[in-house]
C-alpha cells in the first residue's frame, strides 16, 4: 500500500485512525473529517503504485512525507473541514519561495481535485525530487488541464482587488459580491485588461490598498455572462469567470489607476443599477 503511517505511530494504520473518527457518536465534524480523509487516501493508493508515501497525523491533520523520518522537513498537510472542504499546503521550494519557509495553500470540495492538488503541491516542494511515477503523474494533470481549459483568450489574465496575496495563493468562488453582498458568487472573475483589473481593485471593499495580480486559470473559464453582448456585441473588456480556481503567478504594479472622483461615480452607478447579477 503506498500511503502507509510512519513508523513513529505504527500502533494504527491511516485507515483505522480515520475510521475511529468515522465510529466517534458525538462529534458529526469529526465523522465528515473521517470519512473525507479515508476517501483521499483510497484515491491516493489507488493513484500511486510504486511511490511509497508516509503519513503522520497531528490531531486529525495528515501530514505526507517522502521518507519515515519527520527531521527531513518536507511533507504536504491535508486538512478536511466540516464542510467537505480539504485543504492541502505545502512549503515552496527554496528556489521559488520569496522569503524562507513560504507556505502554499489551497482548497477544493471535490476529493478527487484534493488528490490533484496533492500531485502538485509534491511536485512543486523539494521532498520528492526525481520521482518517476510522480512526474508521469504531474505530466499527465497539466495535459489533461490543457485540454480541458478553454481557449477564448490566451491572456495574460488579471484579477483586481485589496486582498493582500502572495504568488502561489488561490482564488476561489464562494464570497460575497463586491456590488451586491447579499449574493455568494459561484465564479471567481477576471480580466485580460490591466485596467479593468485595477477598476475592480478600485472598486472592491475595504481601504487596503490596491492590488492588481496576474492570474492562472486551474480549469474551464466562460465570458461573463454580465457584460459579454450587453452594451456591446461581444466580449470587447475580455472578462471572464471561472468556477475553479485562479492561481496568483504575479502582481502587476503599473496600471491606470481611478482618480477619487471617477471611483465615487462607479459606485453611484453602481447603487443606482437595478439588474441582476449573472450568478
Amino acid at each position: 500500500m503506498p500511503l502507509i503511517r510512519s513508523s513513529d505511530q505504527k500502533s494504527k494504520t491511516l485507515e483505522e485512525f480515520y475510521s475511529e473518527l468515522i465510529e466517534s457518536q458525538k462529534n458529526m465534524i469529526q465523522q465528515n473529517t473521517g470519512k473525507a480523509m479515508l476517501s483521499f487516501i483510497s484515491l491516493v493508493n489507488q493513484l500511486f503504485i510504486n511511490t511509497i508515501l508516509y503519513g503522520t497525523t497531528s490531531h486529525d491533520i495528515l501530514l505526507i512525507q517522502a521518507t519515515d523520518n519527520w527531521e527531513d522537513g518536507w511533507f504536504v498537510a491535508i486538512y478536511a473541514y466540516e464542510d467537505a472542504t480539504i485543504q492541502i499546503e505545502y512549503k515552496m521550494s527554496k528556489m521559488k519561495s520569496p522569503w524562507q519557509d513560504a507556505i502554499v495553500k489551497g482548497q477544493t470540495n471535490s476529493i478527487e481535485e484534493a488528490v490533484n492538488y496533492l500531485i502538485i503541491a509534491m511536485m512543486e516542494c523539494e521532498g520528492w525530487k526525481d520521482n518517476n511515477e510522480l512526474n508521469i503523474l504531474y505530466t499527465k494533470l497539466k495535459n489533461q488541464k490543457h485540454m480541458t481549459t478553454n481557449t477564448l483568450d490566451s491572456g495574460p489574465f488579471y484579477h483586481g482587488t485589496k486582498a493582500d496575496l502572495r504568488i502561489g495563493d488561490l482564488l476561489t468562488a464562494g464570497f460575497a459580491s463586491n456590488y451586491k453582498p447579499e449574493i455568494i458568487m459561484n465564479h471567481i472573475y477576471f480580466t485580460a485588461l490591466p485596467n479593468g483589473a485595477g477598476l475592480a481593485a478600485a472598486l472592491a471593499k475595504g481601504d487596503a490598498p490596491q492590488r492588481v495580480y496576474i492570474v492562472e486559470p486551474t480549469g474551464n473559464f466562460e465570458n461573463d455572462p454580465n457584460v459579454t453582448d450587453k452594451k456591446f456585441p461581444g466580449n470587447p473588456t475580455r472578462s471572464y469567470r471561472s468556477a475553479e480556481p485562479l492561481k496568483v503567478i504575479g502582481e502587476l504594479t503599473d496600471w491606470v489607476r481611478q482618480t477619487p472622483e471617477e471611483i465615487a461615480r462607479w459606485k453611484e452607478a453602481l447603487a443606482k443599477n437595478t439588474g441582476e447579477i449573472i450568478n
